[in-house]
């Protein structure tokens, strides 16, 4: 994986995680972008495709858009997530412009290399961004689309063969030319039985169900989202590990954001970011609230154990945890006319302790945990359990659980939360 692939992770990390602070008018014009480069991105990819004679790449360009399209779909389907402008429909998770526009991108990166494939992810993550701060997507849903078409494009397609290049070199005699055909860069093609994996990205996804969550905006009333939740939400995740080859040195990023909106029907007065809502308005019809919480978080593992059998990792990582929270109320025509809600974020150290019971070379169950205790109401933990499948040396699929619990209590909002998910794993080894 070059420092491209390496920068792309980072951008959608940073973007996808962006706050929704610009103007209206601003995500406004983004908006209109963004409608505009989920078709101009596939297009572009069809075109370099058609101009290069590249029969190949129109059969593998033609797998990615199907399967694309078919996991994009059937997650809207099951998902059934309300869209955090809680009017337009229940089809937010997972986000279709990313898909497509990413789609098209990773295509051309995958397919003809970086200088195809910098461009096109520049207007991809730009397309994801959009999405966002129009308020038509969370930072989950954006994720799940772009990990949708990316995984959904290593799996379809390879890198176009360069025909060779012609080299020359003086000696006595003068200029000597030799031909050479290779494969440039992170495209040069590995053997099953010579890989040895680098890095590994892993697209996390599933339900999510609220076991716990009281957030009170400052100066404000308690609020039990819980209480209001009225359907599970579904949520994606992204893992990216660095494996040091050779010594038993590992460094991994993680990436958990997630996003829901739920409705509520109040019979009394509340206070939000001293902001007091009362059902008694008249053009108090809807309640709805935002509720977003990310987690970015590094980590340096050492394996302690790693034989045929066990595997056993301790670590230490620092972690960046946002929280963001906000009361909408909106009149009979779903218009809003109050509004109110704040947001803070938290730093602190995590440790890590995760292990591996392997059956044979392709099961194995794993377990994992992060954590950090800064004080009594600032706290995080999260754990997993995982049944693995390995069927090959590139590619894992992983079915369990994760739990996760956490808590913030500053100047600005409290937040007690622990969701409880069922959920998938594909891994992409490189």
């Amino acid at each position: 994986m070059t420092l491209v692939q390496k920068s792309k992770y980072s951008l959608l990390l940073l973007l996808c995680a962006g706050a929704n602070t610009a103007n209206a008018q601003s995500c406004d014009n983004l908006r209109d972008a963004g409608d505009v480069l989920t078709w101009a991105l596939p297009l572009a990819a069809a075109g370099v495709t058609a101009l290069k004679w590249d029969g190949e790449g129109a059969l593998q360009l033609t797998r990615t858009i199907v399967f694309t399209g078919a996991a994009a779909g059937t997650f809207k389907q099951i998902g059934d997530k309300t869209r955090p402008d809680a009017g337009t429909s229940r089809q937010s998770f997972v986000s279709g412009h990313s898909a497509g526009a990413f789609m098209g991108a990773s295509y051309l990166q995958t397919r003809y290399g970086k200088w195809y494939g910098i461009p096109a992810y520049s207007l991809a993550i730009l397309t994801a961004y959009s999405r966002t701060c129009a308020q038509k997507h969370f930072q989950d849903d954006v994720l799940g689309g772009a990990m949708v078409a990316m995984f959904s494009n290593w799996y379809s397609t390879s890198p176009y063969p360069d025909s060779g290049r012609i080299y020359p070199s003086f000696t006595s005699n003068g200029i000597e030319w030799s031909f050479s055909g290779f494969f440039d860069g992170n495209r040069k093609p590995r053997e099953p039985e010579n890989f040895r994996a680098r890095y590994r990205t892993t697209f996390e996804f599933g339900s999510v169900v609220q076991d716990k969550n009281l957030v009170i905006a400052k100066p404000g009333d308690e609020i039990d989202l819980a209480s209001l939740e009225a359907e599970f939400h579904m949520t994606a995740r992204l893992h990216w590990e660095k494996f040091v080859l050779d010594t038993k040195h590992e460094f991994a990023i993680w990436y958990g954001p997630m996003g829901m909106t739920d409705f509520g029907d109040p019979t009394e007065p509340f206070t939000v970011a001293g902001v007091t809502f009362d059902p008694s308005d008249p053009d108090a019809e809807i309640y709805d609230t935002n509720y977003r919480w990310w987690d970015l978080r590094g980590t340096y593992k050492y394996r302690l154990v790693d034989n045929d059998r066990w595997t056993f990792k301790v670590g230490l990582g620092l972690q960046y945890t946002v929280t963001d929270f906000e009361v909408e109320q909106r009149d009979a025509d779903e218009n809003i006319t109050l509004s109110a809600g704040t947001d803070d974020w938290s730093l602190g150290p995590t440790v890590h302790l995760s292990g591996a019971l392997k059956f044979t070379d392709r099961w194995q169950i794993d377990a994992e945990f992060d954590g950090m205790a800064l004080t009594g109401d600032d706290y995080y933990y999260n754990a997993g359990l995982w049944l693995r499948f390995k069927p090959t040396q590139i590619w894992d699929l992983a079915i369990g659980g994760r739990m996760i619990d956490g808590g913030i209590d500053s100047d600005k909002i409290f937040n007690e939360v622990r969701v409880s998910d069922f959920a998938f794993q594909i891994g992409r080894s490189f």
